[in-house]
Parts: C-alpha cells; structure tokens; sequence
C-alpha cells in the first residue's frame, strides 16, 4: 500500500530518476500517463490507471500541483486497495508561460470569482513565448530538448516503445490463449 507523491522541480531530476530505476529493477510494467490538464480529462485518465494498476503495473501519472490536489483521495484508496498508482507533480518545464488563472472553476464562473483570462494576459503570453530574448529562447530550447527526448522514449527500443510492445504482447497471449 504505497502513495507516493514525487515533485521534480527546476533542475532536480531526482525523482524522475527514481522512477525510472523503480520498474527495471522490479522488472514490472512500469505506465506512466501524462493527461491533457483539462478538468475533464482527469478522472477518465484516473480510471485507466486504476484499470492497469489492477492488472499489477506500475502507473505514474504526470500532473500539475493544482490537479495533484484532485488526484489526492483516489490516490489515497488506490494506496488502500494495494494499487501501485503514483502521481508525478511537474513543477517546472519552462517551456511555458501563465496565463493568469491559478485556480479551477466551472465554465461560466470565470467572471463571478474575478479569474477570467483576459485578452491582454493571453497576448502578453504568447508574446514572451515568441519575443526575441534569452529567457524566450532558452524556452524554446527546452520544449526542443523535451520533444527529442519524447521521440526517443517512441522510437524503436525507447523506453516508451519496450512498454507499448511488452503490453500488447501480454494482449495477444491473453487473447489467443483462450
């Protein structure tokens, strides 16, 4: 019955790192899911990680601080049941900039609570995305470094692609075994 909760900030790999070594070393599928940020999508993905955690892998899930909080009573009875889901916050990737609202509301409230993104934050935004400038480009270098990195957990002997081929041949056993 283990919950854990690893944030990996700035420039501590630590935690990734951890991750990593967890599921070579236990040899167990190791799913780590990275849902859209949107509200909607995050109980869907919760669901499949409960789904894989029953099956006996591994599951991380990579999220915000603000949605970790939304993960912290499913994560706390997945733990209860013997599940292993875990839930990565990622502080920091600088490869983005806010946009102003810092808190979750339902559609339609934004005005009534004094959140509401206005067109000027949403400009000013992507203008230091897209402005020349160190802190710009070093963004920009960023997303280009993750990018690569994420090809290459796809690509053949990836990270990424060892995990999708030894799922989908534990599928086809289970499948044609029957």
């Amino acid at each position: 019955m283990n919950i854990d909760l690893y944030i990996h900030k700035n420039n501590n790999p630590a935690p990734l790192l951890l991750i990593g070594t967890m599921a070579s070393q236990s040899h167990q599928l190791h799913f780590v899911l990275f849902p859209l940020i949107a509200q909607g999508h995050l109980i869907p993905m919760f669901d499949i990680a409960r789904m894989l955690a029953r099956h006996g892998v591994i599951v991380t899930i990579v999220t915000t601080r603000l949605n970790a909080k939304r993960f912290a009573i499913p994560l706390a009875r997945a733990a209860e049941s013997g599940l292993q889901i875990r839930a990565l916050v990622v502080e920091v990737l600088k490869i983005g900039v806010s946009v102003g609202s810092q808190v979750t509301l339902k559609w339609g409230e934004e005005e009534k609570f004094g959140v509401l993104v206005k067109k000027e934050q949403v400009k000013n935004a992507v203008n230091s995305v897209m402005n020349v400038g160190e802190e710009s480009e070093e963004r920009r270098r960023r997303a280009r470094e993750l990018g690569k990195m994420a090809n290459k957990a796809v690509e053949e002997e990836g990270s990424s692609y060892l995990s999708m081929k030894l799922l989908i041949e534990d599928i086809r056993k289970k499948t044609f075994a029957e």
